[in-house]
């Protein structure tokens, strides 16, 4: 699905189809995983201890078989990106924003409130699903369904201007800096694209 078709032209693509050399490299790195766990994990239960009676390969606990694994090695950036908890929280805020996009696209409007509860940039979660509903209302061939997409689309931008008011009551410079920085889990927008 395109996003730039509902919420606007200045989003950039959030899923990159990977290039021929690409899918080459993850073909490649799936394969060797395959074969790293297989033989790593073959490694501690092919061995057979020997005492008065021969024990199968099985008998070992699943702990002493995984204590017995040698850690697979790490890139640099995956590591930095463990270390610093960074890794998990960017699949996560991408899972969220996938949920919330198919809420608002279904009409589950209960949970795309509750989703942006726990998205990160939730001022431009706020305006990205305002500018959908409204796209929807444009679209929209009905007059109930277009009046209740832009009461919907009004709850989320008074959600934003909440939320930015707040931030702005803290920090002035703060405010308008959330306003104009790039949001890279949004397609690299600012929330003033959003808003125009």
């Amino acid at each position: 699905m395109q996003y730039s078709k509902w919420i606007g032209s200045f989003i950039l693509p959030l899923f990159d189809k990977p290039s021929l050399s690409q899918r080459l490299c993850l073909e490649v790195r799936k394969a060797a995983r395959s074969y790293q766990r297989h033989f790593f994990w073959c490694k501690p239960c092919c061995k057979t201890r020997r005492s008065n009676k021969q024990k199968s390969a099985f008998s070992n606990s699943p702990i002493e078989v995984i204590k017995g694994c040698v850690p697979l090695p790490l890139s640099e950036s995956i590591a930095t990106s463990i270390r610093k908890g960074t890794l998990s929280e960017e699949g996560t805020q991408a899972m969220l924003r996938d949920l919330l996009f198919w809420a608002v696209f279904t009409d589950r409007i209960d949970m795309a409130k509750v989703l942006i509860l726990h998205i990160r940039p939730r001022i431009c979660a706020a305006l990205s699903c305002a500018a959908i509903l409204n796209n929807r209302a444009f679209k929209t061939t009905t007059s109930d369904k277009r009046h209740l997409y832009r009461q919907q689309a009004r709850d989320f931008d008074t959600y934003a201007t909440d939320c930015i008011n707040a931030c702005y009551s803290k920090s002035e410079s703060k405010a308008c800096d959330l306003l104009i920085r790039e949001v890279p889990l949004f397609g690299k927008m600012t929330c003033m694209q959003v808003n125009i």
